[in-house]
């Protein structure tokens, strides 16, 4: 089974900052709450159905929208380490900026990623670090085996970095998370209270009015 797990990841100090994070998140998304909405309305299911009444849009969208909105964490102990699990557009511009690191955890295409892709994650570097160098020690021995040999370093390159991102996915536990929701070596925490997370005491109210700002965004549009 495909699966795709987009995450923004920070290595903290010390467990006592794990809670100074998810309050700074809650209130970044605060101020970021119409654009969030925004984002998530080009999803929205009454826009595949063709939903006229605004009134039955907003029931048929409130699951997704909940689900949407709900914020995922998952948070390993063991390096102080917590993963923030979201689309970008969906988090908000501003919640990315504190987070440090950001992998597409997935098993559709290539995991080639670039050994940068993790430098924001002291505990990551270290293992990139370690298998990036042994790109010499494998090219000495290509050479000592077949001195004419022609090395393929495209080759040994996306091996050592598909190398890399398997083993920080499987430090991890990802597919443990994906098919089990239980990784051994981490906590999941789920938080989706709409009132302290996001300000929003009258969803329905919200949905309002961003419906009607869409609409005279798409009369707008219609008649350029």
């Amino acid at each position: 089974m495909s699966y795709h797990v987009p995450m923004h990841l920070k290595q903290l100090s010390s467990p006592n900052e794990v809670f100074e994070l998810l309050d700074l998140v809650h209130d970044t998304r605060k101020k970021d709450i119409d654009e969030i909405l925004m984002a998530i309305w080009h999803e929205l299911p009454s826009r595949f159905h063709d939903v006229e009444d605004r009134h039955d849009a907003f029931h048929l969208d409130k699951p997704f929208i909940l689900d949407a909105l709900q914020t995922r964490y998952i948070y390993w102990p063991e390096w102080n380490l917590i993963g923030l699990i979201g689309f970008p557009n969906v988090l908000g511009t501003n919640v990315q900026d504190l987070f440090p690191c950001h992998i597409y955890f997935q098993n559709q295409s290539d995991q080639d990623y670039d050994y940068e892709t993790y430098d924001g994650i002291p505990l990551f570097r270290q293992i990139t670090r370690q298998i990036h160098q042994t790109k010499g020690i494998i090219v000495d021995n290509l050479m000592d085996d077949n001195f004419d040999a022609d090395v393929d370093h495209e080759q040994i390159d996306y091996d050592l970095k598909s190398l890399a991102y398997k083993t920080i996915s499987n430090l991890l536990g990802i597919e443990e998370y994906v098919y089990d929701d239980k990784p051994k070596k981490a906590h999941v925490l789920t938080e989706s209270y709409l009132k302290y997370a996001y300000g929003i005491t009258d969803l329905q109210g919200h949905y309002m009015a961003l419906y009607n700002r869409y609409q005279d965004i798409k009369k707008g549009n219609d008649e350029q």
